[in-house]
């Protein structure tokens, strides 16, 4: 409803009129109203405002909906890949690295291995994504980075392996699956390709530390996530990897034995280097086809 000293209504044939609800007010003086000279003006008028609307509505879409343009800093669109150069599915590893005390005595063999391994991914066809994550018993699971092109993973060093304390496994498992899924989540929340997904677990002992997830809960995740397509790869050492590989729902061809020395340890990493190396160069329906035989001829 409008007042005295509001923008003035049109009427015809009048300087000043009240109006229905009662108000009066100034009013656009028509000398004619049958001449179609003054009708056209209106409707120009009427024409020009709408168009300046739609002008503007067409900047802002333009601008934040097209075009790489963005209406913030929030609406900034990150630059994800989808497929590697080949045409394939990104591969995303998740390393679950034990760093327990017993690591100690080959720490260097450790760290010379996942070095070489880095080394191998670079060279190879394919590309991944790499996720590194130590364990201990003094320390929560440590990511020292994420989902990282394999041509920027950081060799690891002295100063960010340091073992020490008790193994516990199923926590650490756990947990790593668990950001794996969040990741997953996110993708698919932002409509993007899901990943597929590889675990390599290397450990050298026995699960004796974890309170969080059990033996069951971490048989049950693996077993869900491999209904996924997702790949578990296993190598122990100090135990008899087979069994305890089986004991969370993995196969043999998955599971590796090593022994706690330069040598076995080295061989370990080059068994690992090279089948991951294969399967990062795979196509999506070949990784899951083989998923139940990550190491078949890398033995």
């Amino acid at each position: 409803m409008l007042s005295v000293g509001d923008e003035p209504r049109w009427a015809i044939g009048t300087k000043k009129t009240t109006w229905q609800d009662g108000l009066t007010g100034p009013v656009r003086y028509l000398q004619n109203p049958s001449s179609r000279c003054q009708r056209i003006k209106l409707m120009r008028r009427q024409v020009s405002t709408w168009g300046f609307v739609v002008a503007v509505l067409v900047l802002l879409i333009a601008s934040g909906c097209g075009g790489g343009g963005t209406l913030g800093p929030g609406f900034t669109p990150l630059p994800i890949p989808e497929e590697d150069s080949s045409g394939n599915s990104f591969a995303v590893v998740w390393f679950l690295l034990d760093q327990s005390g017993s690591m100690d005595e080959v720490r260097g063999d450790v760290i010379d291995g996942f070095n070489g391994f880095v080394s191998d991914l670079r060279n190879q066809p394919g590309e991944c994504l790499v996720t590194l994550a130590l364990f201990d018993g003094l320390r929560q699971m440590k990511t020292v980075f994420s989902v990282t092109p394999v041509a920027q993973v950081p060799f690891l060093s002295w100063s960010n392996y340091l073992p020490d304390g008790q193994t516990p496994f199923y926590d650490a498992l756990g947990s790593l699956i668990q950001q794996a899924d969040s990741r997953v989540a996110q993708r698919v929340g932002d409509g993007l390709p899901v990943e597929d997904q590889l675990v390599v677990i290397l450990t050298d002992g026995l699960e004796n530390d974890s309170y969080r997830f059990s033996q069951r809960d971490i048989r049950e995740l693996v077993h869900d996530r491999q209904n996924q397509g997702w790949t578990f790869a296993f190598l122990g050492a100090n135990q008899d990897a087979y069994a305890e590989g089986a004991r969370i729902g993995l196969v043999g061809g998955n599971i590796q034995n090593f022994d706690v020395s330069e040598q076995s340890i080295a061989r370990a990493y080059l068994s690992v280097s090279s089948a991951t190396v294969a399967y990062c160069g795979k196509s999506t329906p070949q990784r899951k086809a083989s998923g139940s035989n990550f190491f078949g001829g890398f033995g």
